[in-house]
């Protein structure tokens, strides 16, 4: 943690910009938590947090407890992104917002203005769209690894965005025209 607090500050130093940070824990070796956040709030231009944790006490607490200092943007997903704005959260990332932008720009402008419920009926369509149908297609594929199912479902869209990265991987011609 020290060495990534280093960074940010030598980041920090050299910009005159607003940062943002991003918890990843998956790609990292590092997992945030609330006294790394408290150290690298003393720099100024850290302004933004795109944060997810793997414990949903210590998801909700951060959000709370930051949620005055830096503009927090929920990786959870749009299913938990009304209990991320209850909490304090401004905005949220989600797989299928490119693919599907239009609920999400529905859901997002309900949620900042505090219309909860009329935020559940474009988030019901995506969860069932895209999560229950795009995902199970998949999932009864027996898909293994990491398929890039934002890149397949983009190019389906007709927004083309270049090819999955590793460790991603392109879903299977079949899969894509399941999909």
């Amino acid at each position: 943690a020290d060495d990534a607090c280093a960074f940010i500050k030598a980041i920090s130093e050299a910009v005159a910009c607003g940062l943002g940070v991003y918890n990843t824990p998956w790609t990292s070796a590092l997992d945030m938590d609330a006294g790394f956040l408290d150290r690298i709030c003393a720099f100024d231009n850290v302004v933004g947090l795109k944060w997810y944790s793997g414990n949903w006490n210590t998801w909700a607490r951060v959000i709370r407890q930051f949620r005055d200092r830096l503009s927090i943007v929920s990786n959870y997903g749009a299913l938990y992104a009304p209990l991320a704005f209850l909490l304090g959260a401004r905005g949220y990332v989600s797989q299928d917002v490119s693919a599907v932008p239009r609920p999400h720009v529905k859901i997002a402008a309900h949620l900042q203005t505090g219309e909860f419920e009329e935020a559940l009926e474009p988030l019901e369509l995506v969860q069932e769209g895209y999560y229950n149908d795009v995902l199970s297609v998949v999932s009864r594929a027996g898909f293994g690894g990491e398929p890039n199912f934002i890149k397949a479902a983009m190019d389906a869209a007709e927004f083309p965005c270049g090819p999955a990265r590793l460790p991603t991987r392109p879903l299977t011609p079949e899969l894509c025209e399941n999909m």
